[in-house]
């Protein structure tokens, strides 16, 4: 029996409804090799009530998902066993297998050869900030969204909304590294007696 729950990708962004029935929970803009790109992990938003200052998203798994990447597979580079070409590199094509789960019945595929990586979908143009803004809110008593950044294979760094609209990753980077430098260098100083 397996005890995983599988996340849930939007990919059909045409029928996706920003703003009406979803929040984001957390909004990252990652610099890729092609650009920079969007994604977001959302739920399912009912509403609020303004006269008790309660936010309704929803609590279950199932209302919770992610929009703006998703996983595909890819296949590898392998060495041949075609004793015509031995220690030849060759590409293999991704297998997937199906399989049940044993509790909801629910039939599921998983990849048995090959690798998987993210397929990025939302660039960050200005009609795709637009739409990704109207995601942030309130999400709960004293939560509101959260705003991260993540070049290569760094960290992912949290950072102020407008900060987050309005400036490029490698500048967001570069300036908590240096604003992060200088800390360091200031608190290095010897301190006069």
């Amino acid at each position: 029996m397996e005890l995983v729950i599988r996340p849930t990708y939007i990919t059909d962004l045409e029928k996706f409804e920003w703003k009406k029935k979803w929040r984001a929970v957390s909004i990252t803009k990652e610099k890729r090799t092609r650009g920079e790109y969007y994604y977001a992990q959302v739920v399912r938003f009912f509403g609020e009530d303004t006269e008790t200052d309660s936010y309704d998203v929803s609590t279950n798994s199932k209302d919770f998902a992610w929009i703006g990447r998703s996983t595909k597979a890819v296949g590898k580079m392998v060495f041949s066993k075609d004793p015509e070409k031995p220690g030849a590199r060759i590409h293999e094509e991704p297998l997937w297998e199906e399989r049940e789960d044993l509790m909801t019945k629910k039939k599921y595929k998983v990849l048995v050869r090959g690798t998987t990586q993210w397929n990025y979908t939302i660039p960050v143009t200005s009609e795709n900030t637009q739409k990704m803004k109207s995601l942030v809110g309130n999400i709960g008593v004293n939560q509101t969204t959260l705003f991260k950044v993540i070049k290569g294979t760094s960290h992912p760094l949290s950072v102020e909304e407008n900060e987050f609209f309005s400036t490029d990753v490698d500048s967001l980077m570069s300036s908590h590294f240096s604003v992060g430098a200088k800390k360091d260098k200031e608190e290095s100083k010897p301190k006069k007696q």
